[in-house]
């Protein structure tokens, strides 16, 4: 989730957010954010509630680990495109048209011949 849905606030961004969470943490093994209070399966709702406001409260509050040293491990340019897409301030944050179309490592990506469901042109 990205940190501005705790206000009510969605669009793209949202999405470009969400994906640089998943690229971070197939990347490093880890989450962007953690809670440290532990959730239960079978946690009611009220719980699950307070669980995600604490969350939402770190994630705020909290900056983004760039510096976890299995980032060497990975091509610059990744760990670039990640650091893009994990902008907090989603007025700063790129739109996924601009990433998928300026975006040198996912451009080694585009096939343009290939048979693909979408393009990055």
């Amino acid at each position: 989730m990205a940190p501005e849905t705790g206000s009510g606030g969605y669009d793209e961004r949202c999405d470009v957010w969400g994906a640089g969470a998943v690229a971070y943490t197939l990347a490093l093994d880890k989450h962007v954010f953690s809670n440290p209070r532990g959730l239960h399966m079978l946690a009611d709702q009220e719980e699950v509630a307070k669980w995600e406001d604490e969350l939402f409260t770190i994630m705020l509050q909290e900056e983004v680990d760039f510096k976890d040293g299995t980032w060497s491990m990975h091509d610059r340019e990744l760990k670039q495109l990640v650091q893009l897409m994990l902008v907090k301030d989603w007025d700063q944050r790129m739109r996924a048209r601009d990433i998928l179309s300026q975006n040198s490592w996912l451009k080694q990506f585009d096939d343009s011949n290939a048979a693909c469901c979408c393009s990055i042109s």
